[in-house]
């Protein structure tokens, strides 16, 4: 009974932290896989629902296989939506746009035959972000019919999750100044609910500093890094923190200090190095050749090594003073 409670408290938990995914975990560790598979699948489903960054989303990708099988075999189609939906997510995690975009475009299919949009809107976003890269164009038709379909009234995860996705398609069509208002918009929809939208809100936050540092507008993208930092430390969000220092490892560059931005650049190298960049790399390549530009061979290694040995709150340290 327990567990069907924290499976079916996910509603309200979504948008959650680390340490509410962990006691979902706790839950479902009581609970017997071969005699309640299906609530088996739900605790996996809604752990993965309320912080859907997974430290090993190759583990998390083959736990979403199995709750999907358990779906498909019982009929169970919202379930079977939700499963997809974090499947594609995870594969993009890895670099999979492929795989996320096959998972995304199933459950966008389903999704058409459930009552009401919320779950279709969820998904569509999943599908517009895994053809964002090959199919820009695509994607965005995909994250307009979101925002036609599904109006917030209020603070909402699902609509700035697509005013971001879209900032991040318009980046890719060459459309900087769109994106940056597109990322600031959805970071300001959600701060009348700071406690409950905290971990979207610092990924919008980071998204907006990248755009304005692009158009050149530091001051701006080093007082949104370091909020999104903030909030990303509290809620152990590690990969997301060290892509906004990585932010601020371009800031520093920028601004002159480049020994700094070669140990930040070292660290979020390392931190990093199992996930999939995306529009991060843009930004990456400009941190690296601006040290290169003006440093030497020798000391771009010596200082990189000595920034991959760093902890996050070394880390983190560094950037605030940046």
């Amino acid at each position: 009974m327990g567990a069907r409670l924290c499976a079916a408290l996910v509603i309200f938990l979504r948008n959650s932290d680390l340490q509410t995914r962990n006691w979902l975990l706790l839950a479902r560790q009581a609970v017997d896989a071969a005699e309640y598979p299906e609530l088996f699948a739900d605790l996996t489903v809604a752990a993965a629902a309320v912080f859907n960054y997974s430290p090993d989303p190759q583990a998390s990708s083959q736990e979403m296989a199995r709750a999907i099988e358990v779906y498909r075999s019982g009929g169970n189609v919202l379930g079977l939506v939700n499963a997809l939906g974090i499947t594609s997510f995870t594969h993009r995690m890895t670099g999979d746009f492929r795989s996320a975009a096959v998972a995304a475009e199933e459950a966008v299919a389903l999704a058409r035959t459930l009552p009401g949009t919320r779950h279709l809107a969820q998904v569509l976003y999943h599908f517009g972000q895994s053809v964002t890269w090959e199919e820009p164009e695509r994607a965005a038709l995909l994250f307009r019919e979101i925002l036609e379909i599904y109006d917030a009234g209020g603070p909402d995860r699902i609509f700035s999750s697509t005013l971001s996705a879209l900032a991040e398609v318009e980046y890719r069509l060459g459309r900087v100044d769109v994106a940056c208002d597109l990322a600031k918009r959805a970071a300001k929809l959600l701060e009348p609910e700071p406690d409950i939208f905290a971990f979207p809100r610092a990924v919008f936050l980071g998204e907006y500093s990248a755009y304005a540092l692009t158009l050149g507008e530091i001051a701006a993208a080093r007082e949104a890094a370091h909020e999104a930092l903030r909030i990303e430390l509290d809620l152990g969000m590690e990969t997301f923190a060290a892509f906004v220092i990585q932010h601020l490892a371009l800031a520093s560059a920028l601004l002159g200090d480049v020994r700094r931005a070669a140990l930040l650049l070292g660290y979020c190298t390392k931190a990093t190095e199992n996930t999939s960049l995306g529009i991060d790399k843009d930004f990456r390549e400009r941190a690296m050749s601006l040290v290169h530009a003006h440093l030497s061979p020798n000391e771009v290694r010596d200082l990189l090594g000595d920034g991959a040995g760093w902890n996050l709150d070394r880390a983190a340290e560094e950037a605030f003073r940046v």
